[in-house]
């Protein structure tokens, strides 16, 4: 018996929301791989710890006041019914409030690679406000960031999957690209799923 329940263990937060009936607002807050999807990695980094393109020159960033839109920052992946807000934060507690810009890293207006963790499960799947879909996504497929009152569109040049404590993935670039990044397999935290994007217009 104890067998059965040690097998079954990996499919019991999809149990819960097959049982449960349809909700995108119904958050397992008890279930470990959406509590803890990043925290083991992401939550300790601060943007004096990404890594860093020695080669790559440094662009000074205007002064002055920050232009504020009222059109809130959002990540949408039509081909997968993603529709996300786009969360800044110092830490990865901001991944229960959408998907997570990293600090320190490049901004859609901005040369370099903007990383954007989300989780792979939260609500019941599949949800337009997590990343369970993402492994359906190929090169060649596109995506739309909508930051600032722009809308930025990107199409998938890279897709692979790294272990979870490579911190390489988080690199910046010489070109505006934007990288996607989730748990992989699912129901796990043991490796990263990564999806990365260069910039096709404005």
């Amino acid at each position: 018996m104890g067998g059965v329940l040690l097998a079954a263990y990996p499919f019991l937060p999809l149990l819960i929301y097959q049982f449960r009936g349809p909700s995108d607002a119904y958050t397992v807050q008890q279930d470990e791989y959406a509590s803890a999807e990043f925290l083991d990695v992401h939550e300790p980094l601060t943007a004096t710890q990404l890594p860093t393109n020695p080669d790559k020159p440094v662009i000074e960033q205007p002064s002055g006041a920050q232009h504020v839109s009222n059109d809130t920052p959002h990540l949408v992946i039509d081909k997968i019914g993603v529709n996300i807000p786009l969360v800044e934060g110092s830490n990865a507690y901001a991944l229960e409030k959408g998907a997570w810009h990293l600090p320190g890293t490049a901004n859609p207006d901005q040369i370099g690679n903007m990383i954007v963790t989300g989780h792979r499960y939260k609500y019941r799947p599949p949800s337009s406000k997590t990343f369970y879909l993402l492994d359906k996504l190929n090169v060649g497929d596109t995506f739309i960031v909508y930051w600032n009152g722009g809308e930025y569109r990107y199409r998938i040049d890279k897709k692979e999957v790294r272990p979870g404590n490579d911190l390489s993935i988080l690199t910046d670039t010489f070109d505006r690209r934007v990288t996607l990044i989730t748990c992989d397999p699912l129901f796990s935290t043991k490796n990263r799923l990564v999806v990365s994007g260069r910039l096709l217009r404005i």
